[in-house]
């Protein structure tokens, strides 16, 4: 899959897109369908949707990003806050002029994508909401976990509890090869931008076509955490990813990509 780089404040984005090859600083391409940008969670990397954006580039634009600091992406530090990270896709919008758009979010992702629904809706057609909350908490003993990976300490931040059991260990290690391309000190400081976030009562002002999706097996942010979403944003619809946990677009792609599809297939209506 063809990636380029963009420059938002200086700092160079790195960006998966489907299609035929363009040139640095033109336009993202968004010809076919609806035009998709999907962003990753707290750790993650863009790498982790290419088989999603390559199924659903027969008939739509998708398009996945490295945040600042992650994967391939310049930059040294973690945003501070869920804000700052919504203000960062808004410029990277505004610069490859990649809208109106739809945001699939995930996890912080998802955070990062009811701000900018609230925020932003007349750029979005629509939203959704990957095994996320209106408020993601994080446990003490994970955000010391974290701490002590970030200061070089020997622990195992890498276990199977954003996984269902019966997730087979193969897609699990691709999981933990695709968080170790992400220093440890970024992925604490998205947890406790994580940890910060709670839009319970902001998300009732969210006026765009939204899906919501979660394993049904997710203990990291469980079942109940889409259902509020899911009650909470008038008309939101909810898929749940049966044997699925957190990681579902690992665990289960291709109920994640026929889920996005349909959605996107209304949008069209």
């Amino acid at each position: 899959m063809p990636t380029t780089y963009y420059y938002v404040d200086g700092v160079a984005i790195h960006t998966y897109y489907t299609g035929t090859t363009i040139l640095p600083g033109t336009p993202l391409p968004k010809e076919k369908g609806q035009a998709v940008l999907f962003v990753h969670g707290a750790g993650g990397n863009g790498h982790v949707w290419v088989e999603i954006m390559a199924q659903l580039a027969t008939a739509h634009s998708p398009v996945a990003i490295d945040l600042p600091a992650h994967g391939r992406s310049g930059g040294l530090l973690a945003a501070e806050s869920i804000e700052a990270y919504c203000d960062i896709v808004d410029k990277f919008i505004e610069v490859t002029q990649f809208k109106p758009f739809v945001f699939v979010g995930h996890s912080m992702g998802g955070a990062i994508a009811q701000v900018y629904a609230l925020r932003h809706p007349e750029k979005l057609r629509g939203l959704v909401l990957s095994s996320t909350g209106a408020r993601l908490r994080v446990l003490p003993e994970t955000l010391a976990l974290w701490k002590d990976a970030a200061m070089g300490r020997p622990v195992n931040v890498y276990t199977r509890v954003a996984y269902s059991d019966k997730t087979p260990m193969e897609v699990v290690r691709r999981g933990w090869m695709e968080q170790r391309k992400t220093d440890p000190r970024v992925r604490l400081g998205d947890l406790l931008a994580c940890d910060r976030f709670d839009y319970m009562e902001a998300i009732k002002a969210i006026r765009v076509p939204t899906l919501v999706l979660c394993g049904t097996d997710d203990v990291v942010t469980p079942p109940k955490y889409a259902e509020y979403l899911q009650r909470q944003i008038p008309g939101a619809q909810l898929v749940m990813i049966p044997d699925a946990g957190h990681i579902t677009y690992l665990e289960q792609p291709q109920a994640v990509t026929k889920a996005i599809a349909d959605f996107l297939a209304q949008l069209a209506a």
